[in-house]
């Protein structure tokens, strides 16, 4: 008498395999074309809940970043005004070399000006990596654009729509953004982009928001941090990214973490590269 138990051993067990070599890339396909429901959305679902209550609270984690680190409304205005041209600066006091009849020294390292194109290399792990390219243009102070280039590589077995083992995606944006405050050694900026998927079986359109935060830390070390919400075809998007570099001449090495949500598919990771300023 024929038994259906091992036949359904096969077919799990075929199943299982097909999901496995679909990968990470191909669940995030998964989620930007079909809108089916994320396997994880927490990270998402704290994330819109920590910002509808910042803004219920008018008053939240925004608002106390801009008051401890530019002092409140009105101050921040006046340092906005004061600092348009010149947002960056050494951590060293030139008011000193004022007060003791000198001309302030120029900052060799790192560059006054935010204008400036970098090129990264990340991985989530050793079967999913990214290379990436990033540039930002100060167009006429407090405006700017932002723009930027990610390809993701995953193995995957040998794919029809490559022609290898490697997986791959694109993800490319475009942001206008506005300082929204500046300071002596620090800025904030926000603004609205949009951003497309882009792979061997079409191209997938959404729009996000971005916050972005830059500070000079000690010496010639800045911090950078980015954060963008917003959807990327029937998916959610959230993504935040912080970094560290050091300023050398008109060159900034760096290295950072990132974390990358698109419809409850995670793929962050370190990463690590170098920016060049104008």
């Amino acid at each position: 008498m024929y038994h259906p138990l091992p036949l359904l051993a096969f077919v799990s067990l075929t199943a299982s395999a097909a999901s496995a070599a679909e990968g990470h890339l191909g669940q995030v396909r998964e989620q930007v074309r079909s809108g089916a429901p994320a396997t994880s959305s927490a990270p998402a679902s704290r994330t819109a809940s920590m910002c509808s209550s910042d803004h219920a609270d008018g008053d939240g984690v925004l608002g106390s970043l801009v008051h401890l680190v530019f002092g409140g409304g009105d101050e921040a205005v006046a340092c906005r005004d004061e600092h348009a041209e010149r947002p960056y600066r050494w951590a060293g006091d030139d008011r000193d070399r004022e007060r003791a009849g000198s001309r302030p020294r120029e900052p060799a390292s790192p560059p006054t000006r935010r204008t400036f194109a970098q090129a990264e290399y990340g991985m989530r792990d050793a079967d999913l990596l990214r290379i990436g390219a990033r540039a930002r243009w100060d167009a006429e102070p407090p405006f700017g654009c932002e723009a930027s280039w990610d390809r993701f590589y995953e193995s995957s077995g040998r794919l029809p729509s490559t022609g290898t083992g490697w997986d791959r995606l694109d993800l490319i944006e475009a942001d206008a953004v506005y300082r929204l405050c500046m300071s002596e050694h620090a800025s904030l900026r926000g603004g609205l982009g949009a951003r497309a998927m882009h792979d061997a079986h079409g191209t997938d359109y959404g729009f996000s928001a971005v916050l972005g935060f830059d500070a000079l830390v000690a010496g010639p070390m800045r911090l950078t941090v980015d954060l963008a919400l917003g959807t990327l075809g029937h998916a959610s998007l959230v993504r935040i990214r912080g970094d560290l570099g050091v300023g050398i001449g008109s060159f900034e090495p760096y290295a950072g973490y990132e974390y990358l949500d698109i419809g409850g598919v995670e793929l962050q990771g370190p990463y690590a590269g170098v920016r060049v300023h104008f």
